[in-house]
């Protein structure tokens, strides 16, 4: 009876009804909250991610085909939008490590540096767990896609895409803590 009742808020919504959309949005925003906040970790992306999704239901309503039930649709789109979201945030941090990585090298002098800077790194790959730096290991130094990771290690993609973020956030910290007791010597 569920899906029959989607199916009719969906219909309605196409004709424009906006109570019909409050309904659907109310039904299953917490739902999709909890979906994106069971990969992502982060309660305010969460919530900005379901109601995006629910808003892109309103926006595309006149031309939106739902083949399957509302709510798997629904639940594919949150997960999805949470992991271009996680995509985008590593990549900042890869920008970041990048910028770190040339900053250093086309500062520092003399082989003892580069060595400080090895040792920052291993210290730094420290800070994460066992898992975590495999899996980091795997997609920032031998190039394999998540995908493969998790083929690999027998994991699900969405695992290796929320412990890369994981990873990266906590080296991303750790370098901005070690960067900025740097410059207060300097």
């Amino acid at each position: 009876m569920g899906q029959h009742v989607d199916e009719l808020l969906l219909e309605y919504i196409r004709q424009d009804d906006h109570k019909a959309f409050e309904v659907l949005f109310v039904k299953y925003y917490k739902e999709l909250r909890d979906v994106s906040f069971y990969y992502s970790n982060n309660s305010e992306d969460a919530e900005e991610i379901a109601a995006d999704v629910l808003h892109q239901i309103w926006q595309k309503r006149k031309d939106i085909v739902i083949e399957k039930n509302i709510r798997s649709y629904l639940c594919t789109a949150a997960r999805n939008a949470t992991f271009n979201v996680l995509r985008k945030k590593i990549l900042v941090v890869e920008e970041l490590s990048e910028h770190i990585e040339n900053e250093y090298y086309n500062d520092m002098a003399g082989a003892s540096q580069i060595k400080d800077i090895e040792l920052e790194i291993r210290r730094a790959m420290d800070q994460l767990t066992q898992r975590q730096r495999e899996i980091f290991r795997l997609y920032r130094f031998h190039d394999y896609a998540p995908a493969e990771i998790a083929q690999l290690l027998k994991l699900t993609e969405g695992t290796v895409n929320f412990q890369l973020h994981k990873a990266h956030k906590k080296l991303k910290e750790y370098f901005r803590v070690l960067f900025s007791q740097s410059r207060q010597i300097f």
